[in-house]
């Protein structure tokens, strides 16, 4: 029960901060942006906040076009790492294991 208290957190908080930098300001004039965001495991209800932000539009208004990709956590880290990923929801976990490798995450 806590770990899902603690995903759900860091969905939201990863919500508020793709919300929040400035690279992300409302493109009302323009095409949508395309933006990858990339999951770990299978469709789950563990993303639920962002299956209705998308549902309702949210990324949309602030003139992004979400599409959601799922795969294995540590490939995606690696990615992520290598520069050939932008975005991505991980654990704790896995954040840690590539820092120890040396991999610019955060």
């Amino acid at each position: 029960m806590h770990t899902k208290r603690i995903l759900i957190s860091l969905l939201i908080g990863a919500l508020n901060i793709l919300a929040a930098c400035s690279v992300f300001q409302p493109q009302r004039d323009a095409a949508l942006r395309e933006i990858k965001l990339n999951l770990t495991y299978i469709p789950n209800v563990q993303f639920a906040p962002l299956y209705v932000a998308i549902e309702n539009g949210y990324f949309t208004d602030e003139g992004l076009e979400v599409d959601l990709a799922y795969g294995n956590e540590a490939d995606f880290v690696a990615l992520l790492g290598a520069d050939k990923e932008k975005f991505m929801i991980a654990s704790g976990e896995q954040v840690l294991l590539a820092r120890a490798q040396g991999l610019p995450v955060v």
